[in-house]
């Protein structure tokens, strides 16, 4: 074999094999209401990784043309390159590994998806008071707070604090924040605006959704962003 050959073959080997395509250069498309809900922690994930998306707001006037068109009848949904992926948590942690936001080895990817799933269960618990207390369907929200809300909240809350100080970073994972801590973010928001008075008594899960919302990478969308209960 010649120097030529030589060269050719390296060339083959080395220069010739497609490169894996760059996951922020995809293009997606997210679908979602216009307020915060479950959507909101896929929008801070991108606006985190700094990946352009299609930022789709559905009105509920818009909602009842539009849901044959998803692909269980709900939102979110995200497309990607024609292919659509539904269930909030779904996304979040097939963007979050996309983009660096999923843990740093498969354990921590394991108590992201235990966190992710805790996150689950205290928001299902809670979605008759929170929906009473907006006005969002009938119950006595007295009788919800003190039988339901109260006793909720101080089981799942001192877990999250225990997780901060267990993980040492600020965030819940040790290594730094991850997908799911922008879903515990912004439910502890929607709690604090429902309840006003909630920080005082978690001063620490006061000071982690500080924390979180003025990330660097989040500063320019946090501020601009408008505002919502939900």
């Amino acid at each position: 074999m010649d120097d030529e050959d030589e060269r050719n073959l390296l060339y083959k080997l080395c220069c010739s094999r497609p490169r894996p395509a760059d996951p922020k250069l995809a293009k997606y498309r997210l679908r979602y209401f216009d307020i915060r809900g479950l959507g909101e922690p896929i929008r801070m994930i991108f606006h985190y990784a700094q990946v352009p998306f299609e930022d789709v707001r559905i009105s509920q006037d818009e909602w009842s043309d539009l849901k044959s068109s998803t692909r269980y009848g709900k939102l979110p949904e995200l497309e990607v390159e024609g292919k659509k992926l539904a269930e909030s948590m779904s996304i979040a942690r097939f963007l979050g590994n996309k983009f660096g936001l999923g843990g740093s080895d498969e354990w921590q990817k394991q108590k992201i998806d235990e966190i992710s799933d805790i996150q689950k269960d205290l928001a299902h618990e809670l979605s008759s008071f929170i929906g009473t207390a907006l006005g969002m369907r009938e119950g006595d929200k007295k009788a919800l707070r003190k039988e339901l809300y109260l006793p909720t909240i101080r089981r799942y809350l001192p877990t999250y604090v225990r997780m901060l100080d267990e993980s040492g970073s600020g965030f819940l994972i040790s290594s730094g924040p991850t997908w799911v801590d922008f879903f515990v973010e912004e439910y502890l928001t929607t709690l604090n605006n429902v309840d006003p008075k909630l920080f005082k008594k978690y001063p620490k899960l006061a000071e982690y959704v500080e924390r979180v919302q003025h990330l660097p990478q989040l500063r320019s969308y946090m501020s601009t962003r408008q505002s919502s209960v939900v």
